[in-house]
């Protein structure tokens, strides 16, 4: 059951001359309690599976109960001055709120996320794994049989993508020229694995491929399957996914709350559950989030800020990243034109890989962690020797009272201890002056009888 708001996403178009941010947030928040108010009405009459901003999935024990609800929605809308629309359907799938099938009588179906959308030539990303599942929960087909009784090579294409980040892609030791590759399953033991390569001495496995494979970047749409392709392979990968969907333990395991100021414990772990392997790109993740309406920019900008999806880069970049897909000139806008749609995300793409790859400088990251979380410091081992300035003076000798050194008071940006440290003249001018809230990183000290001497360090932020 649909309320359909057609006025929302000019309201978040700043482009737009009905742009009104605040009536957004109205239309959600409204939305919620107009919705709630619904399921209220409803609750002694339905069995409720899932429930978003404009609309409720439901289920009824008989056409009689699924009368009274339509008296009863009658009555809201008469109350509201809303419309509602009604689909129905037989049978409901869903892993999550942004994966699920619904299938009518007639063995029509939607579906909602990566592993149940519809693909297409120009999507055509293991197209086998989602044959299988929509042919398991419309027909009753076992995955088996539906991988098996395939002869279309095209269907059972991993697509990968080797970014600018990485110099070239590796076949085992050979070297591939191209960029994006067609990876297939093979049952040669003997086959290698793909990898891409960032330098000599950094060489990574490629996400989500197979550890024996094989790679055709010819023309394929009208070839049959060769004989070295693994169809086991896919059958498994097939069973996993469906695992996702019915393993009760996967469902309720626990998960850590939210405590990110602006981002709700929907939206986190919703993000949490997600798979960045699965994207090459992070144009490809935006693309995935808005158009699953996973979470919406200010939640993805928060959590791009404190390095949630630093898989794809440092986070200055991808902050620029997420302000051009969202708000920029390239920005984001769905089609239903495939080859318009296609375009914007390759020119988004060419955006991402022509940024410079930068973080945010501490300072700032200090209060963007301040702000959503409510403490700076990260717990993480490298960043204990990285020290904030918090107090500075002078060091005298008794005896004539000359400056030989500075006494500095500072906080570690990893643990949040605070310690006083002696820093001699001679290193103080070496290796750059200090202030309070100057952050420098320490490279060496000395602990001598308990006064810790540093000897090297270096000024990252004045």
């Amino acid at each position: 059951m649909k309320n359909c708001n057609s006025l929302y996403g000019s309201y978040k178009d700043k482009y737009n001359n009905l742009y009104d941010p605040r009536q957004a947030n109205n239309v959600c928040i409204g939305g919620q309690l107009l919705m709630l108010d619904l399921i209220d009405k409803l609750k002694n009459h339905i069995i409720l599976q899932q429930s978003n901003t404009d609309g409720i999935f439901f289920a009824v024990k008989n056409q009689e109960e699924a009368e009274i609800c339509k008296e009863i929605a009658k009555e809201w809308e008469q109350r509201t001055r809303l419309t509602l629309e009604w689909d129905e359907y037989v049978k409901i799938v869903q892993k999550d709120v942004n994966n699920y099938i619904l299938i009518d009588k007639e063995g029509h179906y939607k579906s909602k996320g990566a592993y149940l959308k519809k693909l297409s030539s120009i999507d055509s990303d293991l197209l086998i794994l989602n044959k299988a599942l929509i042919d398991y929960f419309i027909n009753g087909t076992s995955v088996e049989d539906t991988i098996n009784n395939s002869n279309q090579l095209s269907d059972f294409q991993k697509i990968v993508k080797v970014s600018s980040l990485y110099k070239y892609a590796l076949h085992g030791d050979k070297k591939i020229k191209e960029k994006v590759l067609r990876v297939f399953a093979s049952k040669d033991e003997n086959a290698p694995q793909v990898y891409k390569v960032k330098s000599e001495d950094k060489i990574e496995k490629i996400a989500n491929t197979p550890e024996h494979c094989f790679i055709l970047n010819d023309n394929i749409q009208d070839n049959s399957i060769v004989e070295q392709l693994d169809k086991n392979y896919y059958i498994a990968e097939a069973n996993k996914r469906l695992t996702d969907f019915f393993n009760p333990e996967r469902r309720v395991s626990s998960k850590p709350k939210s405590e990110i100021k602006g981002v709700n414990e929907e939206v986190y772990n919703n993000i949490v559950d997600m798979e960045l392997d699965e994207f090459e790109t992070f144009v490809d993740f935006l693309v995935y989030v808005r158009e699953n309406s996973i979470a919406n920019k200010t939640q993805i900008k928060i959590l791009t800020q404190l390095n949630f999806f630093d898989k794809f880069g440092k986070n200055k970049k991808l902050v620029a990243v997420v302000d051009e897909f969202y708000d920029g000139e390239l920005k984001f806008k769905k089609s239903k034109v495939e080859a318009r749609k296609q375009e914007n995300i390759d020119t988004l793409k060419e955006f991402e890989t022509n940024q410079k790859d930068e973080e945010i400088s501490i300072k700032n990251m200090i209060e963007i962690r301040k702000k959503y979380l409510g403490y700076f410091i990260t717990k993480e081992k490298e960043d204990k020797t990285t020290l904030i300035v918090t107090r500075i003076q002078d060091v005298k000798r008794k005896s004539d009272n000359a400056t030989f050194g500075k006494s500095v008071k500072a906080m570690s940006y990893g643990s949040g201890k605070e310690t006083w440290y002696t820093i001699l003249n001679r290193h103080y001018h070496e290796f750059g002056e200090l202030q309070e809230g100057s952050i420098f990183r320490c490279n060496s000290y000395k602990n001598q009888n308990g006064f810790f001497h540093i000897d090297n360090y270096s000024v990252m932020e004045f």
